[in-house]
């Protein structure tokens, strides 16, 4: 078999050992520490991470329930919640931990709402009784709810409302001696068994966030209450059920009474899996009185549910881990998950399959087993416990369930095939290797040294096979030579590259550039006489050369009749962009085009032959017709009022739009390489009671556009057009030459490659004659499809659709040249700039961190008319407007170069 995708591998390894990684390389759960950096093999907080989180449910005596009706006869039961940290701890390690900076918390959401479905027997009987047609019905219609269930335990219905409101939080203090009396105090040399900690119970208490410091109660150390109240008898349990793991020894008596009760310390690992077999933890069990949770009951359909998940945080760093389902984090493709919250989760995890960075990218398409985002995927990171039912996993989750087996009936079968490998047991281990306690704490007893000597005898006692890979893999002084030579010769290279090319573009391209343009043989990009005499255009007269079909020259008469042809695509070279650039070889062509849109006003740009000038970047795009209103600011009452801008985002303002649509070069379909889409218009002002169609003016320019590297976003609802854009310019892949050209030329001439100022918007007037007012403008403009309005909401199917048919289907019916529909766009403005550059190169070089709550709707862009043409493409133009230093100041204008 060939291997996949070579030469991507070797790049992607490439990219691995020199480029910097970020925390998202770090997943959580029992395999971690995880890093895809050769050179940091071990996360920067391995004491602190979370490696299990189990739930259920005791009966008075302390016995878990395993079937419903016991469930049910038991409402004086108790939760226990066991949180488990540092895995593969070996005895006489715990000496060296210090969690000193940590807390951990344990979130409880008793308040999302849950859909739950059959249980298996349950299912099976409904599926067997059905006649084939309805089967068919039935399993269409459910299969996204049946595999929640069997993934997740559930589907809760609103993720991003997930939030705590009832939790533990706690911190933890190793002594060197056990206090006396403690269970198997023998193992616990070193143990945790002094702890500080906060029970918090009470949702109101909460407050939709982490409460630690309103705690309801505190408890004392567990060793005082063991003393007291841990007594067994040889027998059975109260109730006759048999005991968990053959074990004999029940409490006498009910344990606890209504005390929330906590114990710390070091115990076995619980996990069930040969790599981590004769290891121990450090871990916090909590039981907890049912009775003592916040008042929830029964819902209708007779669930009781609770959202569980943990969390470690750093005094300094904030979240560092989180634990929700089982082992979920600890799948490579879930490690960006480790620092939100759950409500951010799905955000998250759509943004890493849409809009992934250069490593993410790389790793999906040479290892996509581990990293490529699944369509099941988007759900919160929590455990999902009902807790009518008994504890099962993926419902809750019990010490002895064995949720390899299980996850791998979903698919997710990773850790199942590791079980096989590593395991001397036929044909694995499915039970832990020491018996998990009937009664609190129900963790087994830590191993000791003696202990692992002595098993590692004996070939009945699960062991790993690979007992080397309990730790990471430890390179060799050699192997750490070479990988950092690696490192430094990437690193060299990189930057001796970066130096050629900046030397190179000083001495021939850039200095050689600044040459007057207009020159024969710049193809019509320079400026011409007709750009000098331009004296403003009337609004009939661009939309009769842009979007009549009698003048426009359309590619189609009709869009979507039968016999049309399909819509062209223009590709423009990247040597074509280079054409000119060096000083013998004049003029150059980009160079010309810029200063030509900042110089420029015209609005139609002929050219020598009648069709225009062909365009250099964007050039495949739709023009469309409409309205630019301006409602006003709305206050707390639903009222509009003022904007606090001028000219055309003052409230009341109603302005004529042409306006054009185009992804960057030639990415005009969905589905394949990131696109950049560009929505840029031309505000004609309306002036009395005509509609200005006829009166020539000089309308305001304006240019959004989506991230200049692109976006993987499917339909034009999702897209968001912004007048500074970020920059993730390795999205671009072999694009990014071409970005990287036309950024450096326009910064070079114009000061500011990335933001598109607004003043012209701000400075529109009625009438050319009128005075300019004094500027007041916002600096930052957002457009976005208006999804309350269902013509606009509405999902044009397609897997490679070209996102020029997309604004077809939305206004017009096929083979109908008459508009059905309108895209209606909101406007809204932000005066908070929070750039933020980016330090590393994966994910270069601008990310705009303009807050939510900052922007302020003030109006909405109402599209009615579309078309396709050759002027379309070839004869608009749109003004670039210069730069400002200060944009509400004429004065601060930055001189064209």
């Amino acid at each position: 078999m060939k291997a996949h995708r070579p030469i991507l591998s070797i790049v992607g390894f490439l990219a691995l050992a020199i480029l910097p990684q970020g925390s998202r390389a770090i997943a959580s759960d029992h395999a971690d520490p995880m890093s895809l950096n050769p050179l940091k093999s071990t996360p920067e907080d391995p004491d602190a991470n979370i490696t299990d989180l189990h739930a259920f449910v005791v009966n008075r005596n302390g016995i878990l329930i395993s079937d419903a009706e016991a469930l049910a006869e038991n409402p004086d039961g108790r939760l226990v919640l066991s949180m488990c940290v540092h895995r593969a701890l070996q005895p006489g390690q715990e000496d060296t931990l210090d969690f000193a900076d940590y807390t951990f918390r344990i979130h409880l959401d008793f308040d999302s709402e849950v859909e739950f479905s059959d249980d298996k027997e349950a299912e099976t009987k409904k599926r067997g009784a059905m006649p084939p047609d309805d089967l068919n019905n039935y399993l269409r219609e459910t299969n996204s709810r049946r595999a929640m269930q069997q993934r997740y335990g559930g589907n809760i219905l609103k993720p991003a409302g997930v939030t705590d409101t009832a939790g533990l939080a706690f911190t933890l203090h190793r002594v060197a001696v056990p206090p006396a009396n403690t269970l198997d105090s023998a193992n616990h040399a070193g143990a945790f068994e002094k702890i500080m900690w906060k029970v918090v119970l009470n949702s109101k208490e909460m407050n939709g966030r982490w409460r630690g410091d309103r705690a309801m109660m505190e408890i004392k150390p567990w060793s005082g209450q063991q003393k007291e109240n841990a007594r067994y008898r040889e027998g059975t349990a109260a109730d006759g059920a048999p005991n968990p793991d053959n074990s004999t020894a029940v409490p006498e008596v009910t344990p606890f009474a209504d005390r929330v009760v906590v114990q710390a310390g070091v115990f076995d690992d619980p996990f069930i899996f040969p790599r981590f077999f004769r290891r121990n933890v450090v871990a916090v069990v909590t039981s907890i009185p049912l009775n003592r949770l916040p008042s929830q009951g029964m819902r209708e359909n007779g669930s009781r549910p609770v959202l569980i998940w943990a969390t470690t945080h750093h005094k300094f760093k904030g979240q560092i881990d989180h634990v929700g389902r089982s082992l979920r984090t600890q799948l490579p493709r879930f490690g960006l998950l480790n620092n939100l919250p759950p409500a951010d989760h799905n955000k998250a995890i759509q943004r890493a399959h849409k809009n992934p960075d250069l490593v993410e990218d790389l790793l999906r398409s040479t290892v996509s087993p581990l990293f490529a985002i699944r369509h099941y995927d988007e759900a919160p990171d929590v455990m999902i416990y009902n807790l009518a039912r008994p504890a099962l996993f993926p419902n809750g989750r019990a010490f002895r369930d064995d949720v390899g087996g299980i996850l791998a009936e979903g698919g997710e079968t990773l850790l199942q095939e590791l079980s096989y490998a590593e395991s001397d047991q036929f044909p694995r281990a499915t039970t832990n290797d020491k018996s998990f306690l009937p009664v609190f704490p129900y963790l087994a007893a830590a191993w000791t040294a003696e202990e692992i000597k002595a098993a590692a005898e004996n070939p009945a006692v699960p062991y790993a096979a690979l007992s080397e890979v309990i730790r990471p893999p430890a390179f060799t002084t050699d192997s750490n030579t070479k990988i950092r030579a690696v490192k430094l010769l990437g690193m060299f290279l990189l930057a001796a590259v970066f130096a050629g090319v900046y030397y190179w573009g000083r001495r021939n391209g850039w200095e050689g550039a600044k040459i007057a343009v207009g020159q024969p043989g710049d193809e019509g990009q320079g400026i011409t006489p007709v750009d000098k005499e331009y004296g403003g255009s009337s609004y009939r007269e661009v939309h009769a050369a842009v979007i009549d079909r009698t003048g426009s020259r359309p590619y189609q008469t009709v869009w979507g009749a039968p016999g049309e042809k399909p819509l062209p695509v223009h590709v423009v070279p990247f040597l074509t962009l280079l054409k000119g650039i060096t000083k013998w070889g004049r003029p150059s062509l980009l160079t010309g085009a810029i200063r030509r849109t900042l110089h420029s006003k015209s609005d139609l740009r002929w050219g020598p032959d009648g069709r225009g000038v062909r365009r250099l970047v964007h050039p495949n795009g739709i023009c469309m017709a409409g309205k630019w209103v301006i409602d006003g600011q709305r206050d707390a009452d639903g009222n509009f009022g003022p904007t606090d801008y001028t000219g055309y985002f003052e409230k009341g303002r109603t302005g004529l739009l042409l306006a054009r649509l185009s992804p960057a070069k030639a990415a005009t379909e969905r589905g394949g390489k990131p696109r950049s889409i560009g929505f840029v218009g031309k505000i004609f002002p309306v002036t009395g009671n005509d509609a200005g169609r006829e009166e020539r003016a000089f309308p305001a320019n304006f240019f959004t556009q989506e991230d200049f590297g692109g976006t993987r976003v499917s339909h034009l609802h999702e897209c968001v057009f912004t007048n500074a854009p970020d920059v993730h310019g390795w999205r671009r892949w072999l694009g990014v030459p071409a970005l990287l050209l036309t950024g450096v030329l326009f910064k070079k001439i114009n000061v500011n490659a990335t933001i598109r100022q607004l003043y012209e918007i701000a400075e529109l007037r009625a009438k050319n004659s009128d005075p300019i007012p004094e500027t007041k403008c916002p600096h930052f403009m957002r457009l976005k499809l208006d999804i309350s309005d269902p013509d606009s909401a509405r999902k044009i199917d397609g897997p490679q659709l070209d996102v020029r048919e997309e604004v077809m289907e939305l206004l017009y019916d096929k083979g109908d040249p008459n508009p059905k529909r309108a895209i209606r766009m909101t406007i809204e403005v932000s005066n908070t700039d929070q750039n933020t550059l980016r330090r590393r190169l994966t994910d270069a070089f601008i990310e705009r961190g303009v807050p939510e709550h900052s922007w302020v709707k003030i109006g909405h862009i109402e599209l009615t008319e579309a078309a396709c043409s050759h002027n379309g493409d070839f004869v608009i133009h749109f003004h670039h407007p210069k730069w400002r230093d200060d944009p509400n100041d004429k004065n601060s204008e930055a001189e064209v170069k």
